[in-house]
Parts: C-alpha cells; structure tokens; sequence
C-alpha cells in the first residue's frame, strides 16, 4: 500500500487567476509540503509558484521530451498542450502574476493523443508551433510579435502528410541564429520501419523535402526517439534511440542503446562527435558509435520485443531519453535511462574525455528515504535544462517499485540540480499529492542562448494514461500545471 503523502495539489484555475505557491521544506529528514496562497496573484520571491492551466488537457497533455513546450516574450511565458478532444491549445501567462493574459486554440482535432506540438522563437521574435500528428502529418503555424492570432504557415500546413519521410510523429523544433528552423521526427510508414528524419525552413524560404538521417535496422512499431538542438556557434545536434537485435537471447531479443549525430554545416552533412568522417545518409542505425559504447550490456536488453500493447508493452524500453542540453562550451549532455531496471545514468561528451556517464538511482534513493517512502524507480523520459551559471536541471519521473508502467500509478517528480562540472547539488520532489493519478510527462524550457534565463519554468501532466495503442483516441482528461520560478528570476 502506498504511503498517505500530504496534498499540495494546486486549486483549478478561475478568473481572476489566484496564484499559488508551494514551499518544500525540509525537517528531521522528513519532506514537507506547505502551500502558500497569495491573494495578489504574485509569486514570492524565492518560492516555486504552480498554476493549473486546464483540467480538460489529454491523457498525454505535455508530451513528448524532445518537444519544447515552453518560451519567453515580452514578459510572458508563452506554453502550450493537447487537450482531451485531440486539440492543440495555447497561453500567454504573465511572469510576474502568474496570470493568463491570453489563450486559445491552434489547428483542427488532430489524430489522436500523439500530436502535441514543439514550440520555439526565432531571432526576431516570432514565435513558431509544429503540431503534431501520429502517422499523419505536421502542422506548422507562426505568430509574428505583437500578434495574438496563429497563422498556419502555407508550404507547411501538411509536412510529410506524403512522399519523402511520411508518416510523420515527435516532432522536434529549433531555430539557428539566421531564423533558419530545423526539424526532426520519426517517420513509421505503416507502423513499421522507423527512421529519424529532418527538414528545414529558411527565414525567407519554403520548408525543405525531408531526408532520412537514422534508419532502424528492426522491423517492429518502434519508439524512435529523436531530438533536435543548435548551439550558440549553429550546430545541430541531434539524439536518437538505437534499438538491435541480441541474437544471444533469441531472434525476439532487442538491445536499447542511443546515439548522437551533429552537423556543422546547417544540416548538409553530418558526423559524429570523435570521428571527422562524414556519415552518408540514410544511416543504418547499427552502423553509428553509441553513447554508452559499442558493447551490448546485458542489462540494456530485453528477451522479447513482443507484448500485449499498452503501459507494460516492452516497447516502452525505448522511452529512455532526454533532450539535449547545451553547456556553456556546446557540450552535450543527455539523460538515458534503463527502463528494465529503473535506473538512468546523466551522460556529458567533452573533447578531452569523450562521453562520460555518472548513475543517478542513488540519489533518488537518498530522497525516497529522507521522505519515509518505499523504493522508488526512476522511469520514462527525463528532461533537461541548463542554467545560465552552467549548472544543469534535471527532472526525472519516478515511481515505487510496484508501479512500472508507462505512467503508473503514484509517478511523480523529482529534480535535481547539478554544477557546470557535473557535481551533484541537490535534489527535492517537484510537488506531491495523496492521489494515485500520475504526475508525469514533465517538459522544461529549453534553454535560449539568444534569451538566457535564471531558472526555468515547468509544464507537467497530473492525471492517468489511457493506455495508448487502440486508446490512443480518449476522453480521458487531466490537469495541465506550469511551475513558474520566483519573481526575482
């Protein structure tokens, strides 16, 4: 049985928003939650203050980890999440109050609960949203400064709907320093067959015919993970999950392992990080240098890629990456996790040492037993965000042992801070409640090397999953929450 953890759940929003904030206090080694109301509206300095956007948000409201849902204009936070009817939505929140200013919808119903959409702004302020689609196709609208109204972008209003890289899904969105935006998803035509793909659009041009970057050297519906971030010199780098075959454990046997492919020419060509020679695309999956290593280690694979679909299909093994950080040097640094034993290692790449990795389960341990609770796992996808100090943000969805699904019951939060050497510095849980619905799916703002911030802000999903596979389309509904940093941020 689970243990009764105190209710710090934020009151729906109303208008006029009332803003709430949640102060994590530490006391005889015990976690304590207590809520702090504000009847101004105004987020106290040095408090994490949640609001709840929606309650009619879908089961997989702030999916998926490579999209960035999050960016900063004019003094707004500017966020956005699929709703339970499959329809993208929007919102403009002050900084300081934590209000709504302004929301909406963007687009039709989309395909199913798999089409949220990736956010960015460009150098000159214009904001660009790709919605997403499941085996169907993406979207993409644009909102000039000084607007409120999204307009669909005409040679990119069906985005792989055919030809080249069709059947589009995850879509993942930056933006260069000449306002080009570069785009990554997985292609699955027919639900088999994954590949990474990429296109691009010029400020003043007309998006590109996509390519094939990665292809998939297994058959099956795959998790193809893939994510996309330029640094501040223009390269793109790009992480995908690579899954193969383990003949040692028969023909049905998978390994689940990642990769990482850079291009410094705005995506003409592409290498990987070590090694000077060009990669000549479509690249067969097996064919890259792994982050972890080119030895297949037991405990990365699986006996069987086969299962009954849903939250336990061994197919989620391979929703075990992160986006990408940037430190202050364009290093990259990923967070992969074991989904077989609920572990996950933070992975930098630096010239000198190459990829590096250090466990995190222990310090997740450390916290579950401060917090009185039993053993928890850390789960799917991880994010990540750096600070402008060169420290790293981290927030991992963890749950008890017990619960080991695709968001199971009693998944919640935990973040955890690092230096810009790496160092571990602290970790606390994001929030807690005495429900069984999951607090999942966290998606952080991406870090803008072009609009630093101090501290980023949080969307995550409070609620069940529907089960996926022939639930995908639900009237499940959930709560949306932002956490937005203190005022003095």
């Amino acid at each position: 049985m689970h243990p009764s953890l105190p209710d710090v759940s934020p009151p729906r929003i109303s208008r006029p928003l009332k803003a709430f904030a949640l102060l994590v206090v530490a006391s005889l080694g015990t976690a304590v939650f207590a809520e702090k109301r504000t009847d101004t509206g105004d987020a106290p300095s040095g408090e994490a203050n949640f609001i709840t956007l929606t309650d009619t948000g879908g089961d997989r409201a702030t999916a998926y980890a490579m999209s960035n849902k999050i960016v900063r204009q004019d003094g707004k936070y500017y966020v956005t999440w699929i709703d339970s009817q499959r329809t993208n939505h929007w919102a403009a929140v002050d900084e300081k109050t934590g209000r709504i200013v302004d929301e909406g919808t963007v687009g039709e119903e989309r395909q199913d609960n798999h089409s949220g959409a990736a956010l960015v702004k460009a150098p000159d302020g214009t904001l660009h949203l790709m919605l997403g689609g499941h085996f169907s196709k993406l979207s993409h609208y644009q909102l000039p400064p000084g607007e409120t109204i999204w307009a669909l972008v005409e040679d990119g209003a069906e985005i792989a709907r055919t030809g080249p890289g069709k059947a589009p899904t995850y879509p993942s969105l930056t933006c260069d320093d000449h306002g080009t935006l570069h785009l990554a998803y997985r292609s699955e035509p027919g639900g088999h067959d994954a590949a990474l793909c990429y296109c691009r659009r010029p400020q003043d041009g007309e998006w590109s015919t996509p390519i094939t970057l990665i292809k998939n050297v297994v058959k099956e519906h795959s998790w193809m993970h893939n994510a996309i971030q330029v640094d501040s010199e223009g390269r793109l780098h790009v992480l995908a999950t690579i899954t193969l075959p383990y003949a040692r454990l028969g023909e049905d046997a998978r390994y689940y392992g990642a990769a990482h492919i850079y291009s410094d020419d705005g995506g003409d060509t592409w290498k990987q990080l070590d090694n000077d020679k060009p990669l000549s695309t479509p690249i067969a999956a097996d064919a890259l240098y792994r982050i972890e290593g080119n030895g297949m280690t037991a405990s990365r694979t699986s006996p069987t890629h086969r299962g009954k679909g849903g939250p336990w299909h061994p197919y989620v093994y391979r929703m075990m990456l992160s986006n990408i950080s940037l430190d202050e040097h364009n290093n990259p640094r990923i967070i992969m996790g074991n989904l077989m034993d609920g572990t996950a290692k933070l992975w930098r790449h630096t010239s000198d040492a190459g990829w590096e990795s250090q466990e995190l389960k222990h310090h997740l341990d450390s916290l579950v037993e401060k917090s009185d609770l039993p053993p928890y796992r850390i789960q799917h996808l991880p994010c990540v965000a750096r600070l402008p100090n060169g420290h790293l943000q981290v927030v991992l969805m963890v749950s008890p042992i017990a619960s080991t699904g695709w968001g199971a019951d009693y998944t919640r939060l935990a973040r955890l801070e690092f230096d810009a050497d790496l160092q571990f510095q602290s970790i606390e849980w994001v929030a807690q409640s005495n429900s069984r619905d999951a607090d999942w799916i966290p998606s952080l703002e991406f870090y803008d090397h072009r609009d630093p911030y101090r501290t980023p802000a949080m969307l995550f999903t409070r609620g069940r999953n529907a089960g996926g596979y022939s639930n995908n389309v639900n009237d499940v509904e959930t709560e949306v929450l932002l956490q937005l940093p203190a005022v003095k941020d």
